[in-house]
């Protein structure tokens, strides 16, 4: 299960102790952990999935196929494509700014990577996609389940690594602040709580990577007793980094996150700003894969390349001419991922904005708990009909139907109203400056 837990804890981790800074301790904590207790019972959904309808999940829109109509299988789709090629995107984003943060003199003056953008030759711009490029087409060609698992296994001992530096720093300096002539303050309730409430929601995303982990288990049986692990795992990492954050920054981190502080301070933090930077450079390279594979995935499902006859009777040229389009589709897709490096700042702000308010938002967040309606309904539709014949063999929670059906439709009622919160706040922020 590393490979979901590589796909999630990213850098929306920098940004947890900056949401309690914004939020209070007491609203900040107590949502995050609701946002985690939310994020775990979902995941157990969706592990339940196909026992419910009593077939397998290849992937996400496998699921929008089964319950939508035609209509709207499309539509949930091409919204899933551009999740995944947003998240794509914004990775490579990522690397280029944290490469900034490694290799600049003055890393408060320079490390931006919005300001890269706008000042930067375009000819440099190119060289550095052309550089990251050699890197990351290789990557995205080895998609094996052995390979993708060994990347996860990297990726998640960077974020560890990572979150155990920053939570360091910020122990040192909250125990100086604390020492000192003038104690930092921790406001009970905050004053800019909806931006705080945006960047702790943004740190769940990726939940859509589920189906297509556990379609891919070797030991499906086991999925519930993984997933709850990867999950509880999560939450707990969450609540450490935003606590032990949250009591060395205090209020001085309202609007930069912790590691702009640090890059803003004395030569030991700047050096830590860098070794958190080297280390999430690792991370984000290993989790590129991860998060390109569901976007080759979905693309490939709506191409039918293995659905030509040719394939399906094992013909030598259609199996070699399938083999060459494949590697054209994955070698199309990077280039387009990278090509978004192109743009200028506020251009790549409104690209984000775009991607995370309607896609991101739908893809990972309503259809997840959505889904969970759909096949309790669907469920229950085979109990009436006589297709089910053993209910036993079904974990209702409590033991009971009645409960399950609730939950899920109650949970999938909090999570639209979440998604709609979301989608508003980005596009009131279309034409604000890009957020630090």
């Amino acid at each position: 299960m590393n490979a979901y837990m590589a796909v999630v804890l990213g850098p929306g981790t920098f940004r947890l102790s900056r949401a309690i800074s914004r939020c209070g301790w007491l609203i900040g904590f107590g949502a995050l952990l609701c946002l985690s207790l939310m994020h775990i019972f979902i995941c157990l959904r969706l592990v339940e999935v196909p026992q419910l309808i009593r077939q397998d999940v290849p992937n996400a829109t496998f699921l929008a196929k089964l319950f939508l109509t035609r209509r709207a299988y499309w539509v949930v789709a091409v919204l899933s494509v551009a999740s995944w090629f947003g998240a794509s995107a914004i990775q490579l984003s990522n690397v280029i700014s944290n490469i900034l943060t490694v290799v600049a003199f003055d890393v408060a003056e320079y490390a931006d990577v919005h300001k890269f953008r706008n000042t930067a030759p375009f000819g440099w711009k190119l060289f550095a996609v052309m550089m990251l490029a050699v890197t990351i087409v290789p990557l995205s060609l080895k998609s094996s389940a052995k390979d993708l698992q060994t990347k996860a296994s990297y990726a998640v001992y960077a974020m560890l690594a990572i979150g155990a530096v920053e939570m360091c720093c910020a122990f040192i300096h909250g125990t100086f602040q604390l020492l000192g002539p003038n104690p930092i303050d921790y406001d009970m309730v905050g004053s800019n709580i909806i931006d705080g409430l945006f960047d702790m929601a943004l740190a769940f995303g990726g939940i859509a990577i589920l189906p297509y982990v556990l379609a891919d288990m070797l030991e499906p049986q086991n999925a519930r007793k993984v997933v709850t692990k990867a999950t509880t795992r999560i939450m707990f990492f969450y609540l450490a980094v935003a606590m032990v954050g949250y009591f060395g920054w205090a209020n001085s981190i309202q609007i930069m996150t912790p590691l702009q502080m640090m890059m803003s301070m004395s030569f030991g933090y700047q050096s830590c700003a860098r070794i958190i930077s080297l280390l999430f450079i690792i991370k984000t390279l290993t989790t590129f894969p991860l998060t390109f594979w569901p976007l080759y995935r979905e693309v490939e499902s709506l191409l039918q390349l293995d659905e030509v006859l040719g394939v399906q009777l094992h013909l030598p040229w259609a199996v070699r001419r399938q083999m060459v389009l494949k590697v054209a589709t994955k070698i199309c897709l990077v280039t387009m991922c990278l090509l978004t490096l192109l743009l200028n700042g506020q251009s790549s702000h409104r690209m984000v904005l775009l991607f995370m308010g309607i896609p991101l938002n739908v893809c990972h967040f309503a259809f997840p708990a959505c889904v969970g309606c759909l096949a309790i309904r669907r469920h229950w539709q085979l109990l009436k009909t006589g297709q089910e014949a053993r209910e036993d063999t079904v974990e209702y929670m409590f033991h009971s139907k009645k409960i399950h059906y609730w939950s899920v439709h109650v949970m999938a009622a909090v999570m639209i109203a979440i998604c709609l919160g979301l989608s508003s706040y980005m596009v009131l922020n279309l034409q604000s400056a890009p957020d630090p």
